[in-house]
């Protein structure tokens, strides 16, 4: 008789077992689908190499956080090559882009930045009556290889006065597109300096404080 009780109470504690088991399963796919649902539509995915003008390439190792909106979600970041510093990065999702990050171009893409240094033709044209500082702080934001490419355009193609605000965006530009340059092209940075400056070379007669900051400095 005691053997049956507690036969029967040991296959009770088996079911409830099983049970839990497989709510703790329906729970964690139901996690999977709400974290995938929420991950979808993000620019940036697991796997992805990225490109940051100071951590340079850089691996998306997951997206990690609670799938409660955006907010909850953050870009799990290692640089390729880990820096002594830091080795990883946690960047909320929608501020990945606005912080620098994004994918490298590629080969055709840096001919199409050069070919545009050579033809000098801008796809930000300034009204008369815009800012012109404003609108190359604006381009400037958009931190991406094309977007610094284009600062530099505004900087031969207009009158821009020597400020130490434009200048030190222009600045930033060309140092961040050379690092891409010179990443994407497997060369030294000082070899993509100079590619810019050969490409942007007979619009930088009358810029001669443009030519000073596409000089590579050590």
């Amino acid at each position: 008789m005691n053997m049956t009780i507690y036969s029967m109470l040991r296959n009770v504690q088996a079911i409830r077992r099983c049970e839990m088991l497989d709510l703790a399963d329906r729970r964690t796919e139901k996690a999977r689908t709400e974290h995938a649902v929420a991950t979808e539509g993000l620019p940036f995915h697991r796997g992805d190499v990225l490109f940051h003008s100071i951590h340079g390439l850089s691996l998306v190792k997951g997206i990690v956080g609670k799938p409660s909106g955006l907010e909850g979600l953050s870009y799990w970041i290692e640089p390729v090559r880990p820096a002594k510093h830091l080795s990883r990065y946690f960047v909320g999702v929608h501020q990945a882009i606005q912080s620098g990050f994004h994918l490298p171009i590629s080969e055709k893409e840096v001919e199409d930045i050069f070919a545009s240094f050579r033809s000098g033709k801008t796809e930000s044209e300034t009204s008369p009556t815009e800012n012109y500082s404003l609108r190359l702080r604006t381009v400037a934001q958009g931190n991406t290889a094309q977007a610094f490419a284009e600062v530099l355009l505004m900087a031969v193609s207009k009158q821009l006065y020597c400020d130490r605000g434009e200048s030190k965006i222009v600045k930033h530009a060309a140092e961040a597109l050379a690092q891409e340059i010179a990443v994407v092209l497997k060369i030294p940075v000082k070899k993509a300096f100079s590619l810019i400056r050969k490409h942007l070379r007979t619009r930088l007669v009358a810029h001669p404080w443009l030519g000073d900051i596409l000089t590579y400095k050590d």
